[in-house]
């Protein structure tokens, strides 16, 4: 909460108007694609807000009130003592009328103080007994992950008996499908009653036929997802489940984002899961301080839970590129690489965990370790669409021709899109010197990385290769402007990117086409 008033007051005092859904995707993390998801999470943070400032401000009635107008969400304050007349329609005695926070306002450094001194106040009285209760580790040794059952039904009158065989067949596979996946817990049918299902439909009556899945939540019986696919092909009988069980439970699925829509924060498992699952759709996770704080407190708790593995070695390995000093970065590198290794050794079959391990590899440039925990999550999860991106997408990063095959052969559906496999596209296009490909998902790429800097260095290499100096060097003088810390300039950033030394090579070629290696620097 402090952190959302902290921005609140920020853009008040610029005189900057803000909506919901800005607020969401600046201020709380949330995925650009989530859409009403967004506006929903960011309305009901705000109101969490103005409830433990109204809580605060009960106990110091002396005080002058911090107070975020309900249609607005401007910062204002409401000084006590004041004398005056009361507004006009109000009576006599009446509170004064809050006052905005303005950048050219008169007094504006009395106000900021004010601000500041009660975003502290109201931060440690009206949050600290709430985030001792979040680092209570019975929360987070009792899970609340969803529950969900697939189940079959009847069309209207009933499935003719010779497609009963084959509905029956396809909801094993989506089940099969679905075990490859976090963020929830899958139930056998007819045992207890889930929180969502599954539920199927075939339809043959056609000349192709096709079938139909919905995903319900159980309590209301609402809609939360349905989808409807042409049969599948005879050579090809899972293809269905794979794409359904991605649009329903990858990070950017339909069940994490109404899992985000009821705005629960990241302070139990399911929480932590739903925080990680926005902030990797937007290549957010690693500034967002919540995510690797409840990730720690998960692990700290619970270090055998193979996702509180997962996610502490994530955040870790996010934390890490920050880090100043090789020998420091190298260390903390070390150290998730001990995380991920604890989590695999009680969870061997675990394909998001060798995911992780990959990434962590990747980061230490560790070549041939890259490759093995790649290939080692494809053999786990073969029909997991998440696993193969992001396992094909590394391959390609170390130059692996089986990366450019993985990413070739996934089905491409556009209510599955996965930011980061644009990213391993693009890598290996420019392997190929593909400019026309390597732009393509390049254009998808500004959706998701905004201003990053490796977005920028990816921009700049593109634009020199295709002779639009002026473009490259805006692009770089987006990174040289941001110098400081661990960014010292493009060099920097392409040295931490976790890339093949063949790939940064290329990288530089691009950088450096129709001049000199120098105009790149």
């Amino acid at each position: 909460m402090s952190r959302l008033l902290r921005y609140l007051i920020e853009r008040s005092l610029e005189g900057v108007p803000v909506k919901s859904y800005r607020i969401a995707t600046e201020a709380l993390g949330r995925a650009e694609d989530d859409g009403a998801d967004a506006d929903t999470y960011a309305r009901v943070a705000v109101a969490r807000l103005r409830r433990a400032l109204a809580s605060y401000y009960a106990d110091h009635p002396d005080q002058d009130e911090i107070y975020v107008d309900t249609r607005s969400y401007t910062v204002q304050i409401r000084e006590k003592g004041e004398a005056g007349e009361a507004p006009e329609g109000e009576p006599e005695g009446a509170p004064p009328a809050p006052a905005p926070l303005q950048a050219e306002a008169p007094g504006r450094k009395r106000v900021l103080r004010l601000a500041l001194a009660g975003l502290v106040l109201a931060a440690l009285a009206a949050g600290a007994a709430y985030y001792m209760d979040w680092r209570d580790k019975g929360r987070w040794t009792q899970t609340d992950f969803p529950t969900l059952v697939v189940i079959g039904t009847d069309k209207k009158g009933g499935v003719a008996p010779p497609e009963r065989p084959e509905l029956d067949a396809f909801g094993n596979v989506l089940r099969t499908t679905l075990a490859e996946y976090f963020g929830f817990r899958q139930m056998e049918p007819g045992r207890v009653r889930a929180d969502y299902e599954i539920r199927l439909d075939a339809d043959r009556s056609g000349e192709a036929g096709f079938d139909t899945l919905s995903l319900i939540e159980t309590a209301s019986q609402r809609v939360v997802w349905t989808r409807q696919y042409p049969a599948a092909a005879p050579g090809d009988p899972f293809r269905n489940a794979r794409m359904a069980a991605a649009a329903i439970a990858a990070p950017g699925g339909a069940l994490a984002r109404f899992g985000r829509r009821k705005g629960l924060e990241p302070w139990t498992p399911y929480g932590c899961w739903l925080r990680f699952t926005g902030s990797v759709m937007s290549y957010s996770s690693r500034s967002d301080s919540d995510l690797q704080r409840c990730a720690r407190d998960w692990y700290a708790a619970d270090e055998d839970s193979r996702v509180a593995g997962f996610l502490r070695n994530w955040t870790m390995v996010d934390a890490s590129l920050t880090t100043l000093g090789d020998d420091r970065r190298q260390a903390e590198l070390q150290e998730a690489l001990d995380v991920i290794h604890h989590a695999l050794a009680r969870n061997p079959e675990s394909a998001m965990l060798y995911v992780g391990e990959m990434r962590t590899y990747s980061f230490l440039g560790m070549d041939a370790e890259v490759r093995q925990s790649a290939r080692a999550a494809l053999d786990a999860a073969p029909g997991n669409r998440v696993i193969a991106g992001m396992a094909g997408t590394w391959l390609a990063f170390w130059n692996d021709p089986q990366g450019k095959e993985v990413l070739a052969g996934l089905e491409q559906d556009p209510e599955v899109n996965l930011p980061w496999e644009h990213a391993g596209f693009f890598v290996a296009a420019m392997m190929d010197d593909d400019v026309a490909e390597a732009g393509r998902h390049l254009s998808n790429l500004r959706f998701y990385l905004d201003d990053q800097p490796a977005l920028a260095l990816l921009e700049a290499a593109h634009a020199r290769r295709t002779g639009r100096r002026r473009a490259a060097e805006v692009a770089l003088d987006r990174i040289r402007n941001r110098a400081g810390g661990w960014i010292a300039g493009p060099d920097e950033v392409l040295e931490r990117m976790p890339l093949a030394p063949v790939v940064k090579a290329r990288m530089e070629q691009w950088l450096a086409y129709g001049g000199t290696a120098a105009a790149a620097n």
